[in-house]
């Protein structure tokens, strides 16, 4: 127990560098002991004619298995925005997710690859772990902390005249999200 206290203030409490990185969140999914099985589907779309012509749409899979301890989860989306001829933003993102529960705590692992042309994000890939601790829980309200791996490789898009030299990171790092 006296390890799990050390790893939970080293990775929480003693962060060497603070930042922020875009993993799209799927821990809210089936969450509850009864469910089983998930699927969901939405798809959405606009269309606005007049002094500008907006189109907009999207579409997102979210599937889920829980069996025993073991739950496994796939998300799988596409954003769409053009307005006039000019595309804003076309971004594809997918993960899995995998988690095994010891009692109110869980170890996790997830590989997640995206692309966000808005922000002119080429590819990003995530792979990561760790271990998911439950700090305080009332019924309906919980606190988690998370420290894990994770390893980022990422690649943007960048004008030929840029500034910026690097157009790519790949990067190993220790993490905690609370």
């Amino acid at each position: 127990m006296r390890i799990l206290v050390s790893m939970l203030v080293i990775f929480t409490i003693l962060p060497a560098k603070a930042g922020a990185q875009g993993i799209v969140n799927t821990e809210a999914m089936l969450t509850n002991a009864s469910d089983i099985f998930k699927f969901d589907v939405s798809i959405n779309g606009n269309l606005s004619i007049g002094n500008i012509k907006l189109y907009q749409g999207g579409a997102q899979l979210v599937t889920g298995l829980r069996k025993h301890r073991h739950l496994y989860r796939v998300l799988l989306g596409y954003d769409y925005l053009r307005s006039d001829e000019v595309v804003n933003s076309s971004d594809v993102f997918s993960q899995i997710r995998y988690n095994y529960y010891l009692s109110k705590h869980s170890l996790f692992a997830f590989y997640q690859v995206q692309n966000t042309r808005s922000l002119k994000l080429k590819s990003r890939q995530l792979l990561g772990s760790g271990i998911r601790f439950r700090l305080f829980e009332d019924g309906t309200n919980y606190l988690d902390t998370a420290p894990g791996i994770l390893f980022e490789d990422e690649f943007y898009n960048l004008p030929p005249n840029s500034a910026i030299t690097a157009s790519g990171n790949r990067t190993l790092r220790a993490t905690s999200n609370l």
